[in-house]
């Protein structure tokens, strides 16, 4: 009697041990699968602040209330801009009166990098206009040409990591950015990759950087906007292709910290590195390397005229899948909320901005904070810090008087809960004593079933605006509508022989137009589906096999892009799903890998290969076994 052992493949997460990471220390940081750890393997979660050592942003606090030339006099003033950072690191770490920072992203400001007698090749002035070797028009810290490696490494030493030190002796990790902001096109090879590459090639190969690279980390651009091949054309690969190397240099010069890396649209856009990853020559098998992501109100979804948590939460998924797989740094994001008697300004893509109490961007935690703080929470593995200090605490009051209070805490009658400051001062308490845990993935078959009816997985509203009550299964769409899944990879349901429609009540029967279950095979909703109508029935057995699309072309069921359900929208036409799932003999399914030991000579089931012809005894590999009731499992036989 021969018997075969079927082995389930399945990932373990174990939480029992968890702990929170010792508040205080600066302890090695490692990125281990999507997340951080500290040597103890405690996951760790950033929170905290940005900031610059420029005089102007600054509000001239260390330079004795005035504007100063800091080619001229800067030297004059580092002391002082030390000493005055120092006091604001002593400020957000202060857990005595509220304030819980953990991390500080640290601006190489280009006014002490700039060298007026330096001028780089290719750049050309038109009037009062200066134009890169791009053919950008670049203004402020988007135009580089005076750039000087010269004074980069003297100010590396005598200034920025004397700041870096400083952070560090108050239990700040902390994380640098480049000099300046990326104009507006850059592509592989250009001027701006080697300079970003010069800026990177220098501060790695300073002894202090790389001794320190346990909690000093790197983020390697500021906002890239348009990233093009070298061919000058969009392409897949171009993030992949201009980042790539700069890791490469960074490795090579010995840094093992870990490395940050931006993605395009002012850091909103990392769809590409799910294709194109940025590898890490240095540990292949375990990268030190995340992404640094922006946000603000209006991106993913969020704003204050949009509430939906859940749609905020599949925008993030959209456009930032790197999530699943790297740990994730937010390192720019504030709010407040409008100010009647404030100033409108334009931003990044020269929309007007209404006036609030002092933030880069309107909105308030009631309603923007509610989406950013549901797509904190769901994934886990989300660090952040505030676009400047003055957006967490009152700098002034606490110079003056030592007492910390929540920014903009006087426009809003001492209640700063709804600007980023107050909702901050609640959150990073709460954060740094919880266990941090981040979602797990299993990337081999997708998040979870290939139809999960969850309010994130299952879009009411591809096409018009739609409802879905994942507790009920009741979809309603609207006029004409479609709701269902969108995968960003297509979905293989080839080794299947059906996809089974199971609804809690027969779907409304409106002859050729009753609703329909479709199939797409490309990523895009006005192409021709494969459709089958739905209307009258509970139980629809779609075939994947030797079928046609809508157009007469031939249906492909190795690529299917999104599925779901058409009908003619509102109440009276709305639908209530059971399940949907693949299914071999079109009733039940083809459930996920089991662990069992069973006889073959057993008489009771019956074995199928995964393409669903019957087999009489078992074969090395996934199969597919049905008892006599008619349930069926998918097996791994060794």
């Amino acid at each position: 009697m021969k018997h075969y052992l079927l082995l389930i493949c399945l990932s373990f997460f174990f939480s029992s041990q968890a702990q929170i990471h010792k508040w205080g220390e600066t302890s090695r940081l490692t990125v281990e699968n999507n997340y951080l750890v500290d040597p103890e393997g405690n996951q760790v979660m950033l929170h905290g602040v940005m900031d610059t050592p420029s005089p102007y942003f600054s509000g001239y606090r260390f330079t004795d209330g005035h504007w100063i030339n800091v080619y001229q006099d800067g030297d004059k003033y580092i002391d002082k801009c030390i000493n005055y950072f120092d006091k604001l690191f002593t400020a957000v770490t202060d857990t005595k009166q509220g304030s819980w920072c953990n991390v500080f992203r640290l601006h190489l400001d280009p006014c002490w990098t700039d060298d007026p007698n330096v001028s780089a090749q290719g750049f050309k002035t038109s009037g009062d206009k200066t134009i890169d070797p791009n053919g950008n028009e670049v203004s402020g810290e988007a135009n580089i040409q005076h750039f000087s490696e010269t004074r980069l490494v003297n100010y590396l030493d005598k200034l920025y990591l004397k700041i870096a030190d400083k952070a560090k002796a108050h239990g700040l990790y902390v994380i640098m950015r480049p000099p300046g902001v990326c104009p507006r096109n850059i592509k592989v090879g250009d001027y701006y990759q080697k300079y970003l590459l010069s800026v990177w090639d220098k501060v790695t190969s300073n002894a202090y950087v790389k001794a320190n690279s346990a909690w000093l980390s790197i983020e390697l651009a500021n906002e890239p906007i348009s990233v093009l091949g070298a061919d000058g054309k969009e392409s897949n690969s171009a993030l992949h292709d201009y980042f790539q190397p700069i890791v490469d240099k960074i490795r090579a010069n010995g840094f093992d910290g870990i490395i940050w890396i931006p993605g395009a649209t002012w850091q909103q856009n990392y769809r590409p590195y799910a294709e194109y990853p940025i590898t890490d020559p240095m540990s292949a098998d375990a990268p030190q390397i995340g992404y640094a992501v922006h946000f603000y109100p209006g991106w993913y979804n969020t704003s204050d005229t949009k509430t939906d948590t859940i749609a905020s939460i599949r925008s993030f998924l959209s456009s930032v899948p790197v999530v699943k797989t790297s740990p994730v740094m937010i390192t720019e994001v504030d709010w407040s909320p409008e100010d009647p008697n404030g100033t409108p300004h334009q931003n990044e893509v020269g929309e007007w901005v209404k006036p609030n109490c002092g933030t880069w961007a309107t909105g308030s935690t009631s309603k923007f904070g509610k989406g950013f703080k549901a797509i904190i929470d769901y994934f886990g593995n989300l660090g952040w810090t505030l676009t400047h200090t003055h957006d967490y605490i009152d700098i002034d009051k606490y110079l003056q008087t030592g007492t910390l209070v929540p920014a903009f805490s006087n426009k809003l009658s001492n209640n700063a809960y709804e600007a980023c400051s107050g909702a901050c001062f609640k959150w990073y308490p709460q954060y740094a004593s919880s266990v941090h845990q981040a979602r797990v993935w299993n990337n081999e078959e997708g998040d979870s079933e290939m139809f999960p009816l969850t309010a994130l997985d299952f879009n009411p509203s591809i096409w018009e605006t739609g409802s879905f009550d994942p507790e009920t299964g009741k979809l309603v769409t609207g006029q004409y509508g479609f709701g269902g899944w969108q995968y960003e990879k297509a979905l293989d349901l080839s080794p299947y022989q059906y996809v089974v429609v199971q609804l809690k009540q027969p779907a409304p029967d409106s002859g050729q137009w009753s609703a329909s279950f479709r199939l797409f095979g490309q990523n895009n909703y006005w192409s021709s589906p494969y459709s089958t109508l739905c209307g009258g029935q509970s139980l629809i057995a779609v075939p994947l096999h030797g079928q046609k699309n809508e157009d007469g072309s031939a249906f492909d069921p190795s690529h299917v892009y999104i599925a779901g359900f058409w009908t003619l929208g509102g109440e009276n036409n709305a639908i209530y799903i059971d399940k949907v799932f693949v299914s071999n003999d079109g009733v039940g399914p083809v459930q996920g890998i089991d662990s069992v030991i069973f006889d073959s000579s057993r008489d009771d089931i019956e074995m199928f290969t995964i393409g669903g012809q019957q087999v009489n005894s078992p074969q090395q590999g996934l199969m597919i076994i049905r008892s006599k009731d008619g349930k069926t499992k998918k097996v791994f036989i060794r």
